[in-house]
């Protein structure tokens, strides 16, 4: 089937795709996109120079744990190639030790009618590991079907970095003034424990 040129435009100007360069506010702008590896965040740093040419950028990276360090150092140098120069990154990450204890949980299991897994009624179970060579937490779930007795797995994996792994990174990145703060706030009232909060700017 052929689709008119005229109507393949229209298309594309009328096309919606939440999470992909969503623009959730103007004044000041505030752009969302689920950019998740090295090539997305490729594709974003085009974009931002297309789409906002001259702006200085805030990037907020808030995956930074689903990550082995190959692949986040890739994603920080391609963050930095968007940023122009006065730009900053503000990176949130899990903390060295809420992924140790995300690793070290005692097995357990539930059942439910629906949940992330499964929408019909089912049987959950859960194990976890702790590499410590490695630092890094895996969750295995076994999701059996209560009408069938099938059984899926899933696994998630969650990379630890302790601070001056992130540190190095950055700078390796190519990132100047790298701050640890309590919090997203920078108030220490407000500090999670689980988590880390650190900026870092691209000077030149």
């Amino acid at each position: 089937m052929q689709v008119p040129l005229p109507a393949r435009q229209q298309g594309l100007r009328t096309t919606e795709w939440p999470g992909r360069l969503e623009i959730l506010g103007r004044e000041p702008f505030i752009v969302v996109d689920s950019a998740h590896n090295g090539d997305s965040a490729s594709k974003l740093r085009i974009a931002l120079g297309d789409f906002f040419p001259g702006h200085r950028v805030m990037l907020i990276f808030g995956a930074f744990n689903l990550f082995k360090p190959a692949d986040a150092r890739l994603i920080l140098e391609r963050i930095h190639a968007s940023l122009k120069p006065g730009g900053m990154l503000l990176l949130e990450a899990s903390s060295l030790d809420a992924v140790d204890q995300i690793g070290n949980q005692p097995a357990m299991w539930y059942t439910a009618e629906k949940a992330l897994f499964a929408d019909t009624p089912h049987l959950c179970l859960m194990e976890t590991f702790w590499d410590e060579e490695q630092q890094t937490a895996t969750e295995r779930f076994y999701i059996m079907n209560a009408a069938t007795g099938q059984v899926k797995q899933h696994s998630a994996s969650t990379q630890g970095y302790d601070d001056e792994q992130i540190e190095a990174m950055l700078k390796d990145a190519g990132f100047d003034e790298i701050e640890f703060h309590p919090s997203m706030t920078g108030r220490e009232e407000d500090e999670v424990n689980d988590f880390l909060v650190i900026t870092a700017l691209k000077t030149g």
